[in-house]
């Protein structure tokens, strides 16, 4: 299986160098580019399979630089490299995968927890839950997947346009999908956050335009969970 494309989008020369010299080193294949018109221009040219974003670039900054990329239609992972944690809910329509935050990421530490974020960008690339069906077993993308919901003693998964409904529990998915960072925010709904989109005071909205009810007893844990999500690597799972 060959590595994934990376394209690294950062416009401090010596950061720049020393992200794609440890992608080299560990045998990655790499695209750099300096400003974020040269990024969508990579972008179109090459369909990476992860961009590692600068914030603060020096034409369109990395906020409008993901979005249109994602309005070019990029479906690649996103990791953003920032130095204000701030930005955590400014960009959640262009899915970003995590941030990395500069001041947890000096030049000694760069590179153990960069190649510990494309890993788990990798990872997620191929990340599937395996739904028994009346018919079949089948095997789906997690990234695939908007959210699990508990329907009486089904569980009905929800892939935007298609649907997979099995027995189950949502406890017991929550277990299965444990380490993929699937987020509890009801006794009925599992949702994947990359396919969030907004927070509101009861409720949420995914890409798709579906809003979810957040429950009372989950409602600071969701919160937590989105902010903690998408700074430096972090280890959540399925909440149960």
């Amino acid at each position: 299986m060959n590595k994934p494309l990376i394209l690294v989008v950062e416009d401090d020369t010596p950061v720049r160098n020393l992200i794609t010299m440890t992608l080299k080193t560990h045998e990655y294949r790499y695209l750099s580019a300096q400003n974020g018109a040269s990024a969508v221009m990579e972008a179109l040219s090459h369909n990476p399979d992860i961009v590692l974003l600068d914030l603060g670039l020096p034409d369109m900054d990395g906020i409008q630089t993901a979005r249109e990329l994602r309005r070019q239609n990029c479906t690649a992972q996103i990791i953003f490299l920032t130095s204000y944690p701030g930005y955590v809910f400014d960009a959640f329509d262009v899915r970003p995968l995590q941030y990395l935050l500069k001041a947890k990421t000096g030049p000694e530490q760069l590179e153990t927890v960069f190649l510990e974020a494309v890993q788990a960008a990798e990872a997620d690339q191929h990340a599937s839950f395996l739904v028994k069906t009346r018919d079949s077993l089948v095997r789906v993308p997690l990234r695939d997947i908007f959210y699990l919901e508990s329907l009486r003693n089904r569980i009905i998964v929800h892939c935007g346009n298609r649907e997979y409904s099995y027995i189950g529990s949502l406890e017991a998915a929550c277990g299965m999908l444990a380490g993929h960072r699937f987020l509890r925010i009801s006794r009925c709904y599992l949702i994947n956050p990359q396919k969030f989109s907004q927070l509101m005071d009861t409720s949420l909205l995914l890409i798709d335009g579906t809003a979810l009810q957040i429950s009372r007893r989950y409602k600071k844990s969701v919160k937590e969970f989105l902010r903690n999500y998408y700074e430096q690597l972090p280890a959540s799972s399925a909440q149960g």
